[in-house]
């Protein structure tokens, strides 16, 4: 895809002739149409109509209209290198900012959402040309348009397509709907008065009838024309013989793109021939596959309007053959037995030598030098252009994927290593480590740079399969980022970013953190900005986990930000971002903030990019808000709806953990015995509560473990020994600190383990321990969890310290009403849930809640409390929202649960 100005056809150009000719009558239907979200200008080739959308395209520039106009071809057939042209054309005409990040790596849909964001911020129209669409259409293209045009984001887009096909896009409904103009051959013929007009610019002097006489011969057809005004400015023929000539319109263009052709000099014809191999050409491409002199003959004529030929670009640097004379010229050339891939194998060497890799290998592929494009592929770094940001590159390893042979494994190793990558990324995991397996198999072991690599992708194919990878790998790529000199700042921040996650995985959170900021920076520095955006969610997963509740929100926080204002506010970043501000707020005790953002969130991962921490994240949270809530079916709800994912998405450690927070729930809605035919039937008897192995709490971020299951079950069934000692085993037997939220519920296990023994003086000391040492009022959501009996502990604990002490003010952080402008609040922030996190009642209206206990009436209580109903009436609202309750009664059981009634 080429971006073009306003100027495009220049004035010497073969074109222009024709764009100086005002096309009167087409350009009224134009205007008379009106401001229309859709034109169509369909027709075969050489019926103008570029020539003539390029005028309707100067007049709107001349209005004060914002307007743009790409050049499609046959690489735009891809979708995503579809909607990177459309980005680089709208920022190349100054519509869309110049870019901060590179986009190139990002899926079909980020682009997209990129688009459409930027489009919603335009406050006025933007006319947006499409030339030459049929080379780019397919069906993804098709949809996307489809989305652009009846988008409410793109409202002030208004879509010009011109095309030799019709796209398939909701035609009918459009026209219904008074929204599309529809151009067809008919309306593009040239007229007896327009043809004198292109004629007579070229010096040819026919008299009315001649010319309505060769209008009549020639349909009208804008090419015909074009090319008789060329063969009879040069004498190359007469009026009489082309009115003499019989056939076809087709017949017509090749008799005289023959007549134009055989008039050329030997050099000229022989520089035509060749160029026409080529999608397009410049004066110094043309010099590598023609003589120089040729090409400058050659350029010199497309300056003079002698051929027809386009310049793509201001400067005439970029030159492009109309499609029906290159038709000829490709004929011709084989007639001659040119070897036309040769000349093709010539201009990807050319476009290499300048290291315009996407050029060369997509020279390769059309001379179907398929060795060659792998080669190229190979000098360009293979792997590693998929993330180094050259538009095209990624989506030609899907068309490498298709003409490489898979022996060839061993020859092209990093081009292998990339379409594993791709496919890796386009969410084909089996071909993904198809090609892998392939290359790891096929490697000279001795070249030591080479296994590096092997190792690093290993690693990133781990990631996307949800594997662990061993620690003896992890020290290697350490070592790796230190004996190798890594200056390709892509590799050292892919190192790092996988090391960083890695770490986080294994709960080394400060070495976690530290990999992601080096990784930020690698990435930054590299270009690859939505590289270094996505870190964000592990480096701020990193604080999260170390108990540092403001670093994270800020991490994601930013994350959020930053995906928004690159890609638009629902892309995949902006959901990973959002899935993790919920769990922060979920924490605090915020579930109902939680639940708005994960309504979206949520089936956005489920259906797009994420992986098993995310997921567990999202469910976890909403199984907190339901457990909180005494919701049982909102808890199973939300367990089958993860059990699904698991299953469409084959994370076999999502199906795990479901399993584990089902028996939990079952546990903690009183059916012990349910519990245990539960572990029974899932693997989760009382015998895995003592496998190292299933209970090594670094690998295991979130929710429940086996041992922690038998330890409720124990506590329940009043065997609390057993259940501490369980919990004394379990801290003893990981061989490093555990993250800060999971020390927390443990803690609170041995507290309620503590409290059934009767042992109050050893529950009161752990309790403080908790409540001084880690930080509860951030982490307050896992008190609320475990129900009123630990509530109401809470509370006899801070009266028993006494209200000044640091105890009382502890407990009365965990009570207090949230912070609404405390980070992880996200955008669109309401009052915490008080089911979660109940705020403290004042004394009025403790004193309210008492005399409602009393079956008073709201007039009654007026009267004892010597204030007016509506004051009571605004008490009775505050304690049913603090409490979480829509009726006396209810407020009277919560209040009873949660102590504070005498």
């Amino acid at each position: 895809m080429v971006a073009l100005s306003p100027e495009h056809f220049s004035e010497g150009g073969a074109d222009a002739r024709m764009a100086q000719v005002r096309r009167v009558r087409a350009l009224r239907l134009l205007d008379d149409a009106g401001d229309r979200r859709l034109t169509l200008v369909v027709a075969p080739a050489g019926f103008g109509k570029s020539s003539l959308m390029n005028q309707r395209y100067k007049d709107l520039r001349k209005q004060g209209h914002q307007a743009a106009w790409a050049a499609l071809d046959g690489d735009d057939r891809d979708g995503t290198h579809f909607l990177l042209g459309l980005l680089g054309v709208l920022t190349s005409a100054h519509i869309f900012p110049a870019a901060a990040q590179d986009y190139s790596s990002l899926s079909q849909q980020h682009v997209l959402g990129v688009i459409l964001t930027q489009l919603q911020r335009l406050r006025r129209p933007l006319y947006l040309f499409l030339d030459d669409y049929h080379f780019a259409q397919s069906e993804e293209n098709d949809a996307t348009l489809a989305r652009l045009l009846f988008s409410p984001q793109a409202r002030n887009l208004r879509l010009l397509i011109i095309s030799r096909s019709e796209p398939r896009l909701a035609i009918s409904a459009m026209q219904l709907n008074g929204q599309l103009t529809y151009l067809k051959a008919a309306d593009l013929r040239f007229s007896a008065g327009e043809a004198q007009n292109l004629l007579a610019m070229a010096g040819v002097k026919l008299d009315k009838a001649q010319v309505e006489a060769l209008v009549h011969k020639t349909e009208g057809w804008a090419v015909a024309l074009q090319l008789a005004r060329v063969l009879l400015r040069d004498g190359a023929v007469t009026d009489s013989d082309l009115l003499e000539f019989s056939g076809t319109q087709l017949d017509m263009a090749r008799y005289l793109s023959e007549q134009v052709f055989s008039s050329l000099s030997v050099a000229m014809q022989s520089a035509l021939v060749r160029v026409a191999a080529l999608p397009y050409f410049s004066a110094e491409l043309a010099s590598a596959v023609v003589s120089p002199s040729a090409a400058a003959e050659l350029t010199s004529d497309i300056a003079v309007g002698g051929l027809p030929i386009e310049a793509l670009d201001d400067g005439h640097k970029q030159f492009k053959l109309h499609q029906v004379f290159q038709e000829y010229l490709m004929h011709e050339a084989l007639l001659r037995g040119l070897d036309i891939n040769q000349i093709r194998r010539t201009a990807a060497h050319w476009y290499a030598a300048r290291r315009d890799w996407a050029n060369a290998i997509r020279h390769a592929l059309h001379a179907e030098d398929f060795g060659l494009a792998g080669e190229l592929s190979e000098n360009a770094g293979g792997w590693r252009q998929v993330y180094a940001g050259a538009r095209g590159l990624l989506q030609q390893f899907h068309a490498l994927a298709a003409v490489l042979p898979e022996p060839e494994a061993a020859k092209f190793p990093r081009s292998f290593l990339g379409l594993a990558v791709a496919a890796a990324k386009g969410g084909n995991l089996t071909l993904a480590t198809h090609y892998f397996e392939l290359v790891s198999r096929k490697i000279d072991r001795t070249d030591n740079v080479l296994v590096n690599e092997i190792r690093l992708i290993g690693a990133l194919m781990a990631l996307y399969r949800d594997d662990r990878i061993e620690a003896l790998d992890l020290s290697l790529l350490e070592r790796d980022l230190t004996l190798l000199e890594l200056t390709e700042p892509v590799q050292r921040a892919l190192t790092y970013n996988l090391l960083c996650f890695q770490y986080l995985e294994r709960s080394e959170f400060e070495r976690a953190e530290r990999h992601g900021n080096l990784a930020i920076q690698s990435f930054t520095q590299a270009g690859a900005h939505f590289g270094a955006m996505h870190l964000y969610a592990h480096v701020g997963q990193a604080q999260f986990f170390r108990g540092d509740m403001e670093g994270a929100s800020a991490a994601y926080e930013r994350l959020a930000s930053d995906a928004q204002n690159a890609i638009g506010k629902g892309c995949d970043l902006d959901a990973i971002a959002q899935v993790l501000l919920a769990e922060t707020l979920s924490e605090r005790g915020l579930h109902d903030g939680a639940e708005r953002i994960l309504e979206w969130s949520l089936p956005h991962l489920e259906k797009n990019d994420c992986w098993f921490d995310l997921l567990a994240a999202a469910y976890l949270s909403r199984i907190r808000a339901r457990t909180v809530r005494n919701d049982f079916d909102g808890v199973d709800a939300v367990l089958e709806q993860a059990r699904r994912t698991a299953q469409r998405r084959g994370f076999p450690r999502l199906h795990r953990l479901v399993a584990r927070e089902q028996m939990r729930a079952i546990i903690h809605f009183g059916d012990i015995q349910g519990a245990k035919r539960f572990a029974d039937r899932f693997d989760l008897g009382p015998e895995s509560a003592f496998d190292v192995e299933r209970n090594r709490l670094s690998f295991r971020l979130r929710g429940e473990v086996p041992a922690t299951l038998w330890v409720r079950v124990w506590i329940q069934e009043g065997q609390t020994e057993r259940a501490l000692d369980m919990l004394q085993r379990l801290e003893v037997a990981q061989e490093r600190p555990f993250s800060v939220p999971r020390m927390l519920r443990m803690r609170l296990l041995a507290v309620l383990a503590g409290m059934k023994a009767g042992k109050a003086e050893r529950t009161a000391s752990v309790l403080d321990e908790i409540l001084l040492t880690l930080p509860s009022a951030t982490y307050r959501a896992a008190f609320f969890e475990e129900g009123p009996e630990m509530l109401a502990l809470l509370r006899r604990r801070a009266q028993e310290a006494g209200p000044d002490s640091l105890i009382a003010r502890r407990v009365g952080q965990i009570f207090a009403p949230a912070d609404a402008s405390a980070p992880g609040q996200g955008t669109s922030e309401t009052a915490p849930d008080s089911a979660s996190a109940p705020h403290t009642l004042t004394q009025q209206e403790l004193k309210v809640v008492s005399l409602i206990c009393g079956g008073f009436s709201n007039k009654e209580i007026a009267r004892h409390m010597d204030v007016s109903e509506n004051t009571v009436k605004f008490h009775v609202r505050n304690v049913f929202s603090k409490l979480n309750v829509h009726s006396r009664t209810s407020a009277i059981s919560v209040a009873r649960e949660l102590g504070l009634l005498a």
